[in-house]
Order: C-alpha cells, then structure tokens, then sequence
C-alpha cells in the first residue's frame, strides 16, 4: 500500500514537473506573448530595447540574425500580426528579411507589414536577418538603437495592440511549481532508498 502511493506521488510530480518544463524554453528565448482573453501583449526575456542585441557593433558587409518566438493563447478569429521598421532612413544602407518559421515574408517592411494572420493558439519564430551595405561609413554606428523594428497586433474589433515589457507573473508560477515537482521527486527518491535500508 505505502509503495503505491508513493508511486502515485511520484507520477504526480513528473506530471506537474513536465507542465512546468516548458517555462524553461521561456526563460531562455526572446518571446513575444499575446493573451487573446487579456489583451496583454508583451515581451518575455527582453524589451524592445533588447530585442536585437546581436545587431551591435556590425561593421560594413555583415550579416546578422535574431530570432524572436511568438506564443499566442486565445487568440480572436480575425487577429492579425504586423510587422514594421519606424526609421526609413536605416534601410538606405541596412537590408532588412522577415521570416515566420523559414519562410521570407518581407523585405524592409517600412509601412505596417502583415506578419502572419492568427490562429486561435499559435506558436512560432521569426527570424530578422540584417545585411549591411558593403560602402556605408558613419551611418552604422549605434544601429541596434537606429533600428526601430515594432510588432503590433490588430483584432477584428479594431484594437491595436502593442508589447508591453515583461509580464512573467506566470513564467514565475510555473517555474515554482517546477521546483517543488523537482524538490517532492527527490524527496521521495531519498525516503524510498532510506525506507528499504530500514527493511
């Protein structure tokens, strides 16, 4: 009887661990997250001044690439994702690629850009490439602040919705979660080794 329940315990903790898994992946990539039910959009693991930290200090003829994940939950029939670079004047000498998930979807997306018409629950990367032109001089310099790269959402009702930074109350639920499913799993493994020694 003791045995079986501790079996139980045990499989429940993997089960709670394994929902909590994910906000590790989370914790570790730029993640751009909508809320259909809220209306919350925001940035997880960056801000918009963050987002495109490898695109510091390139010089003339590099290349660069940053990869954002979009996770969406509850997402209104008829929400769309758009894409645009505010300054116009970078592109005279930075060439911009937008993908969703390898696929180009633009080039140097100086208006509103349709990103991606959303499903009810989505998730998937988008990829900047950044290609700097060969013969620019002083242009360059400071362009992860000089390239102003926005997301907006807009629903069928009209709203425009844009990324707030940092809203992670629920990244840090589940990662507490995760640690006590980790702490129980090991607690259980040391008191089941100490049980059979005591038999």
């Amino acid at each position: 009887m003791r045995k079986t329940k501790i079996l139980i315990l045990l499989i429940l903790l993997i089960v709670l661990f394994s929902f909590s898994w994910e906000t590790l992946a989370f914790l570790n990539s730029k993640t751009l997250y909508y809320n259909g039910n809220t209306n919350k959009f925001s940035y997880i693991n960056t801000n918009n001044t963050e987002l495109f930290d490898s695109f510091k200090e390139l010089m003339p003829g590099d290349t660069a690439e940053e990869s954002i994940l979009f996770k969406g939950t509850n997402i209104k029939e008829g929400s769309t994702l758009y894409i645009e670079v505010k300054d116009d004047e970078v592109l005279d000498f930075v060439n911009v690629e937008v993908y969703e998930d390898e696929n180009l979807v633009t080039s140097n997306p100086t208006n509103e850009t349709i990103l991606k018409a959303l499903n009810k629950n989505e998730e998937f990367e988008i990829k900047i490439k950044l290609k700097v032109d060969e013969n620019v001089g002083n242009e360059i310099e400071n362009l992860e602040k000089k390239l102003n790269i926005s997301f907006v959402i807009k629903n069928p009702n009209g709203d425009v919705i844009s990324p707030k930074t940092g809203d992670s109350s629920r990244l840090l639920i589940n990662l507490i979660i995760m640690v006590i499913s980790l702490v129980g799993i090991i607690y259980t493994i040391f008191y089941k080794r100490n049980h059979e020694k005591e038999n």
